[in-house]
């Protein structure tokens, strides 16, 4: 087809926009307008145009009616294949969407076949990285098909909040992706248009591969009726394309892992591969020929496993690539912090656990009786080495004594239990040990005054024995040989809340929250909460989040944002956790329960929030 209307032969690389992919044409190096069999005149990057005459009617559903049995509530968008509708579906009593085809392209044998293929293929896919495909039908010549509600937006949505992402996060994202992928693959499914804008984010951060309107059936390729693209046809975003994509040869799944690997380079870089191509020709040209773009030159602050991963996934041959996306998943779940070669600014501090045995525990205790209970229950867990002392300079005597734990009244003799803190947290060799304050008539702000590093623990003088340990579990990296406490915690059961700045959560809390099993989860902001518009009712833990800044060393302020929650008078809380978010790492900085408050800087983990559960127990 000629090149018609009006045309433009530059290719948008701005990273924040959606792209359109290029639809079925005869390739054609010299021209850059291509086209479809529906007439749609697209370049590559640019916005599809249409003719007046030719551009496919949106189905249009009024709010409220009905498209089978499902109740049409919104239209949630529009594309080249037809229109997205919020719907309710009445029997199972759910929202779902709807995506709807335009009759005029429903008329057409290929692209009802690529709308059908996408369908029926997707749906016989069962993996949690894959949108989950409910039915298909038809009415009043509208072809439908029902599909999960994701409401988190597009990694292209998260891209344009923040620009690059935090390499923890984006090689967590296209590892899923990836996931999903392996199962389309196993299924003999080819996805052909990998890009940002097709993973999709739940509200709870799962990720999601979605439109599948350019998937090829790898073992209906011998079919005429059902081969829905065939070699000569050139299908794909092209920024994100494969060189066998551009020179319309046959393709098989490795098309997809090296779109996976440009997508990878755009949410590390915040810019596509081979950004600096003006033109398609140009473009074509480098993503044929030129070498895999490095993402460190745009990057400084990333492992060499990044650039690593992305060179083989974007190999020109595909047999140079990975041969399936579970190994590209496996790479990318590999690299961890060693690896990082930052050339720029200030390497984030990180946390090395390093977990041991709680072997001693010092006890400074005028009262006799306290001081023997509190021993003999720290006997029964097992702690081999337990100290009791009536006076601070009894503790302190011996300096080759190094206890895991220290528990001091805060009325002693000769030094008051702050100053005993204060004087302890001058010794280096008990950064790692955690000291537990003892008193009634105390304060968190004291203490923080006290020890300005380490773990600190402030409980009450009713606490039980019990309740000391449980700090000393959920906040430092000790294990008591026995603890009655540490039993299996049943994730069904328990209900969370999650409080941040905004109306989402972190990747990393809720790929936390899913490797958990936690399921009933509600999240809100600081400002909602307490008021009407916040969560009511009964929760387990309810975990405050941060993401970290200037005023990160400042402890009081994580302290202080527990009493937000404890202030709050429409919930209920039995714990409460404020975390620190720096990219994929959270670390925990203050708890609190009925028995104690303590604060500490430790890795919010699987393992740190299992204990940290426990205590609700």
């Amino acid at each position: 087809m000629a090149n018609q209307g009006a045309s433009n032969d530059s290719v948008e690389n701005r990273a924040g926009e959606p792209q359109t992919p290029i639809t079925e044409h005869e390739p054609d190096l010299d021209s850059e307008t291509v086209c479809d069999g529906l007439n749609v005149k697209t370049v590559m990057g640019a916005k599809t145009e249409f003719d007046n005459n030719e551009f496919p009617t949106v189905p249009e559903l009024e709010v409220g009616s009905s498209l089978g049995k499902y109740e049409i509530r919104q239209l949630l968008g529009t594309g080249g294949m037809g229109a997205v509708y919020l719907a309710f579906d009445p029997m199972i009593e759910r929202e779902v969407a709807v995506k709807v085809l335009p009759p005029e392209i429903a008329s057409r044998p290929q692209a009802l076949d690529r709308f059908l293929t996408e369908a029926k293929a997707t749906g016989k896919l069962n993996n949690q990285h894959v949108v989950a495909i409910y039915d298909i039908g038809v009415q009043d010549n509208l072809n439908y098909i029902v599909m999960e509600v994701i409401r988190g937006g597009s990694v292209l949505d998260l891209m344009e909040q923040s620009g690059s992402l935090p390499w923890e996060d984006a090689c967590r994202i296209v590892a899923d992706a990836a996931d999903g992928l392996e199962a389309a693959h196993a299924a003999g499914l080819v996805h052909r248009d990998i890009k940002p804008e097709n993973l999709m984010l739940t509200e709870g951060r799962v990720v999601k591969v979605v439109d599948f309107g350019l998937a090829k059936l790898v073992d209906a390729a011998n079919h005429t009726r059902t081969a829905v693209t065939k070699a000569g046809q050139v299908m794909g975003t092209p920024q994100f394309m494969s060189p066998e994509q551009f020179s319309g040869a046959n393709i098989d799944h490795r098309s997809d892992i090296y779109s996976l690997g440009g997508t990878l380079f755009q949410l590390l870089t915040g810019q596509f591969p081979f950004d600096n191509c003006p033109t398609i020709v140009q473009l074509m040209y480098a993503h044929l020929e030129q070498p895999v773009p490095d993402p460190n030159e745009l990057n400084g602050n990333l492992p060499a496993g990044c650039r690593d991963v992305i060179a083989r996934a974007m190999a020109k041959e595909p047999q140079e690539r990975y041969q399936d996306a579970a190994e590209m998943a496996r790479d990318l779940r590999s690299l961890d912090h060693r690896q990082s070669e930052p050339t720029s600014g200030t390497k984030p501090e990180r946390i090395i656990e390093e977990w041991r045995t709680l072997e001693s525990v010092c006890i400074i205790e005028p009262s006799k009786i306290q001081a023997l209970m509190l021993r003999d229950a720290l006997a029964k867990s097992g702690i081999s080495s337990i100290r009791v002392h009536d006076r601070a300079a009894e503790a302190t005597s011996d300096p080759s004594l190094v206890p895991d734990v220290v528990v001091t009244s805060m009325h002693v003799p000769d030094l008051s239990g702050v100053d005993m803190i204060k004087k302890l947290r001058t010794d280096q060799r008990l950064q790692q040990s955690m000291l537990v304050l003892n008193s009634s008539d105390s304060t968190v702000d004291e203490l923080i005054d006290a020890g300005k590093t380490g773990a600190l623990a402030l409980v009450s003088k009713k606490t039980k024995p019990d309740d000391i340990l449980r700090a000393v579990h959920a906040c430092t990296f000790l294990n008591a040989p026995k603890m009655s406490f540490d039993v299996p915690i049943d994730p069904l059961s328990l209900r969370v809340l999650i409080v941040g700045d905004g109306d989402q959560i972190p990747y990393s809390m809720a790929e936390l929250i899913r490797s958990v099993g936690l399921l009933d989860v509600e999240i809100t902001t600081l400002v909602d909460l307490g008021t009407e518009k916040g969560p009511v009712g009964k929760f387990d833990l309810a975990i405050l989040l941060r993401t970290a800044g200037d005023a990160t060393g400042d402890t009081k302020l994580y302290a202080g944002r527990l009493l937000r929650v404890s202030e709050a008078k429409t919930i209920e809380v039995k714990a409460t956790a404020a975390v620190q978010v720096d990219g994929h790492q959270m670390t925990l900085r203050a708890l609190s329960c009925r028995s104690f408050t303590a604060v500490t800087r430790c890795l919010l983990d699987d393992i740190r929030l299992t204990r940290i559960l426990q205590i609700t127990l």
